[in-house]
């Protein structure tokens, strides 16, 4: 390292956001069954037994993960809510995905996480605005309605443009004539 670098300067002041080992007020420490050499934080951290560093955490697929062994030597890359949650977050039985409450993926503490099942966690999301929710079947008014704009030469992009609910599928099964072919056949293009 270079004698004036950041990271030198930050090590001889004690800070250092990767290996920073002290812990955070109300932190308490635990053991995950099947990564025993690592300890498990409250607070969404992850810190090796023998070295007693933090280990990295990475964004994958907006979720938080890391690099570790499992208990018998294989390299894994365990979400970290998910490691959080199995071993602060009492489960129930049915619920096996871990739902973060605030809607943060990147929230990782033990006290925003909770066990659902695959309906309540899609209803939490709907709930808080995170799902893009369309009901399974459009209705009349609205086939109609593509079917007009169909027949007036706008393009499927254009048609989609409009609504959440004209997807590409939607419109183009409509425009080939496979679904909704009773009122499809009212029109002409």
């Amino acid at each position: 390292m270079k004698e004036g670098s950041v990271r030198t300067i930050a090590s001889r002041l004690g800070v250092n956001k990767y290996y920073d080992t002290r812990d955070l007020d109300g932190e308490i420490w635990r053991t995950h069954e099947d990564f025993p050499q690592y300890l498990i934080s409250n607070k969404g951290r992850i810190k090796s037994k023998l070295r007693n560093k933090l280990i990295y955490k990475r964004v994958h697929n907006g979720y938080y993960d890391c690099r570790i062994d499992d208990k018998y030597g294989i390299k894994k890359s365990p979400r970290i809510h998910r490691l959080v949650a199995e071993v602060f977050v009492e489960k129930d039985e049915g619920k096996d995905l871990v739902n973060h409450i605030d809607g943060n993926k990147l929230n990782n503490n033990a006290n925003n996480l909770e066990w659902s099942t695959p309906t309540e966690n899609a209803q939490h999301a709907i709930e808080l605005g995170l799902a893009n929710y369309r009901t399974d079947t459009l209705q009349e008014n609205e086939v109609h309605d593509i079917c007009k704009l169909i027949e007036r030469g706008q393009s499927q992009s254009e048609i989609m443009s409009l609504s959440d609910r004209y997807t590409r599928s939607r419109v183009e099964k409509i425009r080939q004539r496979v679904r909704w072919t009773d009122i499809s056949a009212e029109y002409k293009w």
